[in-house]
């Protein structure tokens, strides 16, 4: 499977590799609807440090945002770091960033080349890879 969905303590990760589709991706999301008992998650991160790239269309980006909108309700004050030096991939996140601020999510977006630097956007500890 070319993504893993992991929780840390405050938050829920995505590594993506190889070629990732948007019903993975929307499959995937059901595991962030399963909140284990205890935590409140306050951050999402994607990791496609190692993806060749996402197969998705517009219409795609604006289902997955348009999801994400309706998680934000439950959870408005997620911050969302995503990683890539792709430039194709740092293109999607942007475009579904714009997409997202255009139906007015609360959760505040962020794109970065670094996992090094999200995890410190989300004042998190680097992590040993």
């Amino acid at each position: 499977m070319p993504i893993r969905t992991y929780w840390e303590p405050e938050g829920f990760v995505f590594e993506c590799s190889e070629v990732v589709t948007a019903q993975e991706i929307a499959e995937i999301n059901f595991d962030f609807l399963n909140v284990p008992v205890g935590i409140t998650p306050r951050y999402q991160l994607i990791n496609a440090e190692a993806i060749d790239r996402f197969d998705l269309n517009e219409l795609d980006l604006v289902n997955l945002s348009a999801d994400d909108l309706s998680v934000s309700r439950k959870y408005p004050n997620i911050k969302v770091a995503m990683v890539s030096q792709d430039k194709e991939a740092r293109k999607l996140f942007m475009d579904y960033i714009k997409i997202s601020w255009a139906i007015n999510t609360s959760w505040e977006l962020r794109v970065f080349n670094t996992l090094e630097a999200a995890r410190e956007w989300l004042n998190l500890p680097p992590k040993d890879r």
